[in-house]
């Protein structure tokens, strides 16, 4: 109760503060050129460090590469996960599942007016691969990518990959104009991810084929984008779509009010109440599948010693108030098994998660030589909220439950940038960070599997002879190349159990992740793996 009437003070005094500093954004808050009428403007917490397709992996990045670039394929507008054509116009598989055959769609254009070939999805497809940028290992299943004419492209794996489909919906795979990145440093060489220098293009250029094209960007606080009058579908909705960064979630909330924004992504718990009872605010049904977790460093120089052994983890998973952490995110909000969220196929339901046992706690502190505790610090992406989580809340529950088993916690919040730099470095002791999915498959968790890209996030690759790394490894591998459907969710069962239990990462919250919009847009639907699709959503 102490903890929860603390975060009630804490947010009245945002509240006061986002009053103040909302009207300064709203003289901010009209389109570049534009009528308000004519700009859509989407407020959200940026989590942005590039705005090349084949380099990104941010938040704020998919917004973009959604409106800027299309994919071969892309989800069906209801978001449940189909995936339909969007550049190509169809495809088969081989009976072997090793190759897929695309027949592109005639008539396409680049923003250029350089015509769509078979020749700019492999050179798009091959740069993103050889780049070895942050996301891909999304394309880890592609041996090669072939065009057998102007209009048709085959894709070659080295197995058997039951979610390339999904894996090709997302706008890593967004097709470039390969002319013009050519002629501005672009390549798709063997050694790309030395040579290519088209990143400062593509962060103040656009080079696809969506609706909308690049007009400005400031990385930290604005995008600005324009309509696109040669997109392949009609005009776009709006003359100008922006991104703005406004960090503060009481800011987003009392800007929406004002009119001076269209959507607001990352509004908390506590205001939705306030802003239902406002009749220019729609809430919009979400699908939450963002996960929020604590995740322990198994190398023992960087660990201190501590954090890194398995019983202290495990006291760690005990000593957490899992109730309380979901009171954070609201009504629906949930503590997932794993890292992979409730709502995708192959998910524990809730029923598995852990449960808060502080005797089990001090059990095993006291087991791993630890009865009085022990110091530590505990890093993370401060002043952001992102799910309608606020980040620096939630580390002060962390801090207070573990306090309880006299574990004491340093907190150390860091800019956001700066944190997933040094997380992606293997370079974090103890960390809280999150997870949106790439793509509507349970095969995206495979990241946080052995060989997957959080090995190297929290060094689990130094435990590699322990008995339980070596066969989620197996399990790994075998799941990766099942398609009976009843086979993969019994592998990712028996994953789950495993890594709930001795996995280097702990689930704290599955937000219920409100989002609030004005009442005058009409086809505005969240999508849960670009949160808003810019083909659908207008003004009435």
């Amino acid at each position: 109760m102490l903890f929860r009437n603390f975060v009630s003070l804490k947010k009245w005094v945002v509240y006061l503060t986002a009053l103040a500093l909302t009207l300064t954004l709203s003289a901010l808050a009209i389109g570049q050129g534009a009528s308000r009428d004519q700009t859509f403007i989407i407020g959200t917490s940026f989590n942005l460090k590039t705005l090349d397709p084949g380099r990104s992996f941010e938040l704020t990045s998919i917004l973009s590469n959604k409106a800027l670039y299309e994919t071969l394929v892309t989800l069906a507008e209801d978001g449940n996960g189909d995936v339909i054509p969007q550049l190509a116009e169809s495809w088969q598989i081989s009976a072997d599942g090793l190759t897929y055959t695309f027949k592109l769609k005639s008539g396409i254009s680049f923003s250029s007016g350089n015509p769509l070939t078979a020749n700019d999805v492999v050179f798009s497809i091959e740069r993103f691969q050889l780049l070895k940028g942050p996301a891909s290992f999304l394309a880890d299943t592609i041996d090669s990518v072939t065009a057998t004419d102007a209009s048709t492209v085959a894709v070659h794996l080295k197995q058997v990959d039951p979610a390339l489909l999904s894996k090709l919906t997302v706008g890593n795979f967004g097709i470039l104009d390969s002319k013009s990145l050519i002629a501005n440093g672009g390549t798709d060489d063997v050694n790309a991810d030395k040579s290519d220098q088209a990143e400062n293009f593509l962060n103040s250029h656009s080079a696809g084929t969506g609706p909308y094209l690049l007009v400005s960007t400031d990385l930290s606080t604005e995008i600005v984008l324009a309509r696109n009058a040669s997109y392949r579908l009609g005009q776009a909705p709006f003359a100008e779509y922006i991104l703005r960064n406004i960090p503060d979630a009481a800011v987003q909330g009392l800007t929406l009010q004002k009119g001076d924004i269209d959507v607001a992504l990352d509004i908390t718990a506590d205001q939705v109440a306030t802003l239902k009872g406002d009749s220019n605010v729609q809430i919009v049904p979400a699908s939450p599948l963002i996960t929020i977790f604590l995740g322990f460093n198994k190398k023992p120089e960087i660990a201190g010693g501590n954090v890194n052994q398995v019983l202290v983890e495990q006291a760690i998973r005990n000593a957490l108030d899992y109730q309380g952490i979901d009171f954070l995110g609201g009504v629906g909000s949930i503590t997932p098994a794993t890292i992979i969220p409730v709502g995708i196929n192959g998910a524990l339901d809730a029923s598995f998660a852990p449960a808060r046992n502080l005797e089990q706690a001090r059990t095993l502190l006291q087991q791993a030589g630890l009865p009085n505790g022990f110091q530590t610090t505990l890093e993370y992406p401060g002043s952001f909220t992102f799910g309608g989580i606020d980040f620096d809340v939630l580390a002060q529950k962390v801090q207070a439950d573990l306090a309880e088993v006299g574990i004491k916690v340093t907190l150390a919040p860091e800019q956001i940038d700066a944190f997933f730099t040094r997380l992606r470095a293997g370079q974090i002791p103890f960390f809280i960070s999150f997870w949106t999915p790439d793509f509507l498959d349970a095969l995206n968790y495979t990241a946080f599997l052995p060989g997957g890209i959080y090995d190297g996030r929290t060094n689990w690759s130094a435990e590699s002879n322990s008995a339980v790394y070596q066969q989620l490894k197996s399990q790994s591998t075998q799941v990766q190349i099942t398609t009976d459907n009843a086979q993969r969710v019994e592998l990712f069962k028996q994953i789950q159990l495993t890594l709930r239990d001795n996995g280097p990462l702990v689930s704290l919250i599955q937000p219920s992740l409100p989002v609030a919009a004005s009442a005058k847009l009409k086809g505005f639907v969240f999508n849960p793996q670009w949160r808003v699709d810019p083909y659908i959503v207008s003004r009435q």
